[in-house]
């Protein structure tokens, strides 16, 4: 098979841990790591969002919160289990704190526990339609699929890529662009939650 090489397909979004603070979410300077911490800035941003003028528009105001109910201590071992390995800590303490959730704001959503596998146990169709790219490949067969959105974007967990026990996360929206690597879960969270 002749693999076409690509160069830097995955840029980094720079930067240090960022946790969510109180007040305006905007004005927040570091991304959530504690279930506790997690609870609180899903509900602060589901207070801003979930009153938007557009979402009322989409008759979706009515929703009290794009968070679900926490997965338990042993739904989260579970996964740990099946995939073989520990998850890093602000991904691990999110699930705890919602059990994925659906952001009608960024059309986006967080797979539940027992959805969560590595992309080449659930994706190999597409695995195999990016056969001749070899980063592509490399990247979907070593990460752990967490996420979604409808315009075809996927939300990834890089093993390989690990600072202070977070994995990169990744976002991939595999047609026009680069995916874009960040440094935590966390941070990609608090990214992509406040990107207007």
């Amino acid at each position: 098979m002749n693999h076409q090489r690509r160069p830097n397909r995955v840029s980094q979004e720079t930067g240090g841990q960022r946790r969510a603070g109180k007040g305006n979410l905007m004005d927040d300077t570091t991304a959530p790591i504690t279930p506790e911490e997690w609870r609180e800035f899903l509900e602060r941003y589901s207070a801003q969002v979930l009153t938007s003028e557009e979402l009322a528009e989409h008759h979706l105001a009515d929703l009290d919160s794009v968070a679900e109910v926490s997965a338990s201590e042993q739904v989260v071992a579970a996964l740990e289990e099946r995939i073989g390995t520990a998850l890093p800590p602000s991904y691990r303490n999110f699930l705890l704190a919602t059990d994925g959730y659906e952001n009608p704001a960024k059309l986006s959503i967080m797979l539940p526990a027992e959805q969560v596998d590595w992309a080449r146990v659930v994706m190999p169709d597409l695995i195999e339609a990016w056969e001749d790219f070899d980063e592509e490949v490399a990247m979907l067969e070593r990460c752990l699929l967490i996420g979604d959105n409808c315009a075809n974007s996927y939300f990834f967990l890089d093993p390989t890529v690990v600072e202070g026990g977070e994995w990169a996360a990744i976002d991939w929206f595999y047609k026009p662009s680069e995916p874009v690597s960040h440094p935590s879960f966390g941070i990609f969270v608090v990214t992509t939650l406040l990107a207007s």
